[in-house]
């Protein structure tokens, strides 16, 4: 697993903690992001190096996790210029994660280049018009209301 930042960025703050990590195989990558994950305060942006590894890591990170919110942010497996749309589950999932960002405090997000690089709606658009339901979850009517 690498995380590969330009040191000579000046975007990056100065307190962000790069760390480079090598010879770690299969499912040991993982477990070592699950670790660090847990010993450090805030979140852990992942960023797999193609859709395969993207894939391998969700897996790998599903077995392994106990305790720690993993969220998926998956690219729309379409180009620019085909004529369909995403699926739909896609769509769901990217919604949901953009939907979870504001209020997550610690966790690791899982994405690729290719999710980082497509263009996503405003956080003011995701924060008045998405609705998550749960099973015995109290649904605050008034929202309900706004919402529609």
């Amino acid at each position: 697993m690498s995380l590969v930042y330009p040191a000579e960025s000046k975007s990056i703050p100065s307190d962000f903690r790069k760390n480079y990590w090598g010879s770690l195989f299969g499912p040991s990558e993982a477990l070592a992001l699950l670790e660090y994950a847990e010993s450090n305060e805030g979140f852990v942006l992942y960023i797999a190096s193609d859709i395969k590894h993207y894939d391998k890591i969700n897996k790998s990170l599903a077995f392994f996790n106990k305790s720690i919110e993993i969220l998926s942010f998956a690219s729309w497996e379409v180009l620019a210029f085909d004529h369909f749309s995403p699926h739909p589950d896609i769509v769901s999932s990217r919604l949901s994660t953009l939907a979870k960002l504001s209020s997550l405090e610690s966790g690791i997000i899982v994405t690729t280049i290719e999710a980082l690089s497509q263009r996503i709606c405003p956080r003011g658009f995701i924060d008045k018009y998405s609705l998550a339901l749960k099973i015995n979850r109290i649904l605050r009517l008034t929202r309900l209301l706004k919402i529609l």
